[in-house]
């Protein structure tokens, strides 16, 4: 911005009341052209490496899983693309109203999606590499405008451990305000809540460990830090972050995950236009943005159906717990129940009236023979 120079300006023409009222003007403008370039700001790309390594409690080796990502952000849009490295590549999306998810099989060639509709734009049921990508650098919205902050912890693939955790943040003083430090401890309220749902759902083929075997009330369970930031255009970006999360419980407790992120490259190019993640002409998509029931269809000219569009294509299954028939499909439905309910019952009231009327008719031919 001009601020200075125009601070400058200012000073050397103080002599004149036209002079003044101009510089004040000008300096306005800067100040006010500053703010407007803060609020855009919230649009960036970047990219780099993530690891993510398991260690033993006591000896063995460390399992380590290595990738790279590209990450775009603009406000409360984001799209991530991770390279796992064996062949398989992930993107996942969201545009403010739908989450986008697409794996490719490099190998077979072959890849397949997902579309749903999505309040938050939380990445749930990700691995959970990919959710510390997300929180390290795309939740500042999310943060920002939820009620609910986590959805699920970043670091575990447990629906029931998901909401257990009390989180203590910390953010960035400047745009777009990313999380610098978190630290994520069990909430013993929801702990207890976690292991009645665990034992209500459970079944004899699905043993489960139940979480307060595994989790002490009070306990801190994750430490998540951005080690180093980066600056461009006013905006902080994290340079360097990680996740340490710690297992067991009492006096066996010890840091057996820890996810390491380094962004090798940033720039302000962020979204822009919101364009989904590309698609294959053969891929196929599992469309869930309907309530009682998820559409199957194969992408077309690459790309992805609208809502409308995908409700009148593809093939329609049932979610589970719902028994409504999907629009177009009813009448299929409608006529099978009437097949297997009505009609037998029809057939059955039917018989027993023949039969009635057969009786009385014996009876009345009796009768007359008498």
């Amino acid at each position: 911005m001009n601020s200075t120079r125009d601070m400058r300006h200012c000073k050397s023409s103080l002599s004149s009341d036209i002079h003044r009222h101009c510089c004040a003007i000008s300096m306005m403008l800067s100040i006010v052209g500053g703010a407007f370039f803060t609020c855009l700001a919230s649009e960036y790309k970047v990219s780099g490496h993530l690891t993510e390594s398991h260690i033993p409690r006591t000896t063995g080796t460390t399992s380590v899983l290595s990738t790279d990502y590209t990450l775009w952000v603009r406000n409360n849009h984001w799209m991530y693309h991770i390279d796992y490295k064996n062949g398989t590549e992930i993107y996942d999306a969201y545009d403010g109203t739908n989450r986008y998810h697409i794996v490719f099989d490099n190998k077979s060639k072959k890849s397949a999606g997902a579309v749903s509709e999505s309040k938050t734009g939380f990445p749930e049921r990700r691995t959970p590499l990919e959710k510390v990508l997300w929180f390290s650098l795309a939740s500042a919205a999310y943060i920002e405008q939820s009620e609910n902050f986590l959805e699920e912890s970043p670091f575990t693939f447990d629906k029931f451990a998901a909401p257990i955790f009390d989180v203590q943040l910390e953010r960035t003083k400047t745009v777009p305000h990313l999380p610098l430090e978190a630290r994520f401890f069990v909430s013993g309220g929801r702990l207890k809540s976690a292991v009645e749902a665990q034992r209500k759902n459970s079944r004899p083929d699905r043993p489960f460990t139940p979480l307060d075997k595994l989790y002490e009330p009070g306990s801190e369970v994750g430490v998540y830090k951005t080690l180093t930031t980066r600056n461009i255009r006013g905006m902080t970006i994290p340079g360097q972050f990680e996740l340490q999360v710690t297992c067991g419980i009492g006096s066996s407790r010890w840091i057996c995950t820890q996810f390491s992120g380094v962004v090798t490259n940033v720039t302000d190019q962020g979204l822009g236009a919101f364009i989904p993640p590309r698609l294959d002409d053969d891929t196929s998509i599992w469309d869930s943005r309907f309530q009682s029931y998820v559409v199957h269809y194969k992408a077309t000219n690459r790309a992805w159906l609208s809502k409308a569009e995908a409700s009148q294509s593809g093939s329609h299954v049932l979610k589970p717990g719902h028994f409504e028939s999907p629009p177009f499909f009813g009448w299929v439905a409608l006529t099978f129940f009437a097949l297997v309910t009505v009609l037998p019952a029809a057939v059955f009231l039917w018989s027993r009236w023949r039969r009635k009327e057969s009786t009385n008719t014996t009876i009345t031919t009796k009768t007359n023979t008498v």
